[in-house]
């Protein structure tokens, strides 16, 4: 059984370091550090660091997602990334070094097509083998439609994916199931065995 954690909504984690953040003020920061965010991305680095391997599979925006890809690989993260239009958004998350304050400010993101989110459903869903533990977290591109996250969910149960049942389709989590739509990949494929656990936030 291999584990597969599914990161929907990418984000750089832009850890900005000054002695006071004060509001209407020119600040001079201490120290920058960019790195690969996301919470799946946590969760992947999460295993790694109890020698559990991982597959992290993202849909990653073509204008930056070199540098995103770039900056997992250099951490040893295994990620399977699916080419999107659009940007990697960023969190711009700054640290007093005066106090234990933290503030974090989440971009909006690039709004993703709907059919490109499809398209990266089938892409995870088709990489998700027998009896492997799926795990998606996070929140979602902008732009999405309020089914998109049982989009997701329903491809992997289409495929045999069994798990938590707090987090099927109809229930917490995925509030409004997913209406039938022409471009969801909700294939009948074959059960294939693979268990699911989601953790689907909006935010």
């Amino acid at each position: 059984m291999a584990i597969v954690v599914v990161n929907p909504n990418p984000v750089f984690d832009r850890t900005i370091v000054v002695e006071r953040l004060t509001p209407g003020t020119v600040m001079r920061t201490l120290e920058v550090e960019v790195t690969a965010g996301g919470k799946g991305v946590n969760v992947a680095r999460a295993l790694r660091a109890l020698q559990v391997p991982a597959t992290l599979i993202a849909p990653v925006g073509r204008d930056d997602g070199q540098r995103y890809k770039r900056l997992l690989a250099e951490e040893g993260t295994d990620v399977d990334a699916f080419d999107v239009s659009g940007f990697v958004r960023i969190a711009s998350i700054y640290r007093e070094s005066t106090s234990d304050r933290v503030t974090v400010v989440n971009d909006a993101g690039h709004l993703l097509p709907e059919t490109e989110w499809d398209a990266f459903v089938e892409f995870a869903a088709d990489r998700v083998q027998s009896k492997d533990l799926v795990l998606v977290m996070g929140s979602l591109p902008a732009g999405l439609p309020a089914d998109a996250a049982a989009c997701l969910v329903r491809a992997c149960h289409a495929r045999g994916a069994r798990g938590d049942p707090r987090y099927r389709p109809d229930v917490a989590g995925v509030r409004n199931g997913c209406a039938p739509r022409p471009r969801c990949p909700e294939y009948s494929r074959g059960p294939r065995g693979c268990d699911l656990v989601g953790d689907l936030r909006f935010r």
